[in-house]
């Protein structure tokens, strides 16, 4: 991502609240591009992203590492998790899994 400012107004708004951008506003840009690998086409789109939207997403990303470092496992948020028999269309009882941290218990 790349931070840039609207050197004019920005068709496109922020994919996440919608702020539109006008000349000198500050934003964050996000290019993607591709090949297809069928017809050898050259496709791309761009994410615009604003500041607070951007500083949302990592205050969210960051408590959620704090919390996934110092989680205790508790009792109530312990599930048991289904896997696949192989060859087969049934599922069984496979492991315990903790709910907010996805680890194996």
């Amino acid at each position: 991502m790349k931070l840039r400012f609207a050197s004019r107004k920005i068709k496109e708004p922020c994919i996440y609240c919608g702020k539109a951008f006008k000349k000198g506003d500050p934003y964050w840009q996000h290019r993607q591009v591709w090949t297809d690998d069928y017809d050898g086409k050259i496709s791309g789109f761009t994410h615009h992203m604003c500041p607070r939207c951007k500083y949302q997403e990592e205050d969210r990303e960051r408590r959620s590492r704090n919390l996934q470092e110092r989680c205790q496992h508790p009792e109530h948020m312990v599930e048991l998790q289904y896997s696949y028999i192989p060859g087969e269309a049934v599922m069984q009882p496979d492991h315990y899994a903790c709910r907010i941290c996805n680890k194996v218990v």
